[in-house]
């Protein structure tokens, strides 16, 4: 039997997910109130308090019961405005998905009462308020049938970024499994041989070695596991291996040395056996339009790293979270390629221009437009988890890319995001995560003209707001970093200093390549100033 508003209620305060005067003011709350605690309950009811930045916890759950009671003590205006923003299916994807949905109702209610501006102040207080900034130039490019052509054919782009994050996975598969080769060698006996027991003859019938191996029992664990990592890779054990004569006219070293030459070739074949499956798949799923990552040969090498992980003894991901997500980002501009845009296809000149986003609450298609891995569906956040708060907080800069076709009216069509960061020194360095382009409104062959622009508009916002240096993120599947004449004159760098987010306290979770948890930079980096 269904249960009533006040039963989901009471079902709440029970597990103390909100308390007693939340419950007396909600008890009387419009369709909008009521749908809203269903889902709060449905949610409470299955106990999806998961791991992970994307889930909701307990306690974002109390918040969003706690917003809808500040919700329901506003004027009818008030509430029939903010029932009007979520009105927008993205919108109310945020407000329904996102851990911080009620931060994002928050920056509603700010929004219609005209406050945003004390809000970020208020939410991140050591931050600077963030100015409108125009770059002052902008880029005009011919657009000739040539590069209509030479935009169809190319695919290069998300070639590189789906090898990118394939290699990375790769790098993670093999390095595990050399650290564990390697360990295994130094575990090695020095002195004496155990004995052999005729008794682990008979065990190994249930393994996966041939009849006739004969490993001895320091070792048989080793050889067990590898024997079904090798199944798994589709791997074959040499035909020798341990033969019982070959081992008994062996001594104590030569033994040693056989065993370890064995598992060096068989960890040398399963990573042969993965690379193949790594290579260059990434040109086939792009011209026969498949999906990359639900490929068989995809999720036969995520199958091996699950093996692997068994073997090892640790938690190896093969592909993590974020790599994931961006999978699925290429996927979806995959389907852009191919087709070029209609809009594109009519134009004679393409003229670009840069703008600090206001971050308006209301504009929650940065990653759709410009296929960035932020992206809002109405059944998926993908990163987009983090999206409120990359809104309210004045220490994250989203910079929209906006592009004109002959002389009509301006689009986003790509984003830059980026953060204001302090290093030891004292420096202020505007930190860049990414810059992101559309695949179906910037055709391949005028990239490296935008980026350069881009790039030059970054250095200019910096001088006028205080910046000392402009760092832009150097990891591979970065299209900034993949067509910038900057990035290619070599002025690429580890950060040596510690450089760090300008963070509110409690900072919640939100997508990220360039920062640790603590708000700290990490990886490569290249100057634009």
């Amino acid at each position: 039997m269904a249960q009533t508003h006040n039963e989901r209620l009471t079902k709440l305060l029970h597990e103390k997910i909100c308390d007693e005067q939340t419950l007396d003011i909600l008890a009387n709350g419009d369709a909008f109130v009521e749908a809203q605690v269903t889902c709060v309950y449905d949610l409470a009811e299955r106990q999806e308090f998961e791991d992970g930045p994307s889930q909701p916890s307990a306690q974002d759950l109390g918040e969003r019961l706690i917003f809808l009671e500040e919700y329901m003590q506003q004027p009818e205006h008030i509430r029939s405005q903010i029932s009007s923003y979520l009105s927008d299916e993205r919108r109310f994807a945020v407000f329904q998905l996102s851990p911080q949905a009620a931060l994002y109702g928050e920056l509603l209610l700010a929004k219609s009462r005209g406050t945003l501006d004390n809000f970020r102040s208020e939410y991140t207080p050591n931050a600077r308020p963030q100015n409108p900034f125009q770059y002052g130039k902008t880029l005009c490019l011919p657009f000739t049938d040539e590069h209509k052509a030479k935009h169809l054919e190319a695919k290069s782009l998300l070639i590189e970024k789906l090898d990118a994050v394939l290699e990375q996975a790769k790098a993670r598969l093999f390095g595990s499994l050399d650290e564990y080769v390697s360990e295994l060698f130094s575990s090695m006996p020095d002195d004496s041989m155990p004995e052999i027991d005729e008794d682990l003859f008979e065990d190994m019938r249930d393994t996966e070695l041939p009849d006739n191996s004969y490993p001895y029992d320091e070792m048989i664990k080793h050889t067990r596991e590898f024997s079904m990592l090798c199944s798994h890779a589709q791997c074959s054990l040499p035909e020798n291996i341990l033969v019982q004569e070959t081992w008994e006219a062996m001594n104590i070293k030569e033994k040693e040395g056989y065993y370890l030459d064995v598992i060096r070739r068989l960890a040398a074949d399963v990573k042969e056996k993965a690379s193949g499956e790594f290579v260059a798949q990434s040109e086939y799923y792009l011209s026969n339009d498949r999906d990359p990552f639900f490929s068989n040969e995809i999720k036969r090498i995520t199958e091996l790293s699950t093996n692997i992980a068994e073997v090892v003894g640790n938690d190896l991901e093969i592909l993590t979270g974020t790599e994931l997500i961006e999978i699925d980002n290429i996927k979806y501009q995959m389907r852009e390629y191919g087709h070029m845009s209609e809009k594109i296809k009519k134009a004679k000149t393409l003229t670009y221009s840069l703008e600090l986003s206001d971050k308006d609450p209301l504009d929650v298609t940065y990653g759709n437009e410009s296929g960035s891995c932020i992206l809002i569906s109405p059944n998926d956040l993908s990163n987009g988890y983090g999206l409120p708060h990359m809104i309210a907080d004045n220490a994250t800069y989203i910079f929209n890319i906006y592009q004109s076709i002959n002389t009509g009216k301006k689009r986003r069509v790509g984003i830059v995001l980026a953060f204001d960061t302090v290093s030891d020194s004292g420096k202020r360095v505007l930190a860049c995560n990414s810059l992101e382009l559309s695949a179906a409104m910037n055709p391949i062959p005028l990239v490296p003209e935008i980026v350069d622009y881009v790039e030059s508009g970054l250095v200019e916002f910096a001088k006028a707001n205080g910046f000392d240096e402009v760092k832009m993120s150097a990891h591979d599947y970065n299209t900034s970093k993949n067509h910038s004449s900057r990035h290619s004159s070599g002025n690429v760098n580890f950060i040596i200093e510690k450089i760090k987010k300008v963070c509110r306290v409690h900072e919640p979770s939100f997508y990220s390549e360039i920062l640790d948890e603590s708000g700290q930079l990490q990886g490569e980096f290249y100057s634009l100033n």
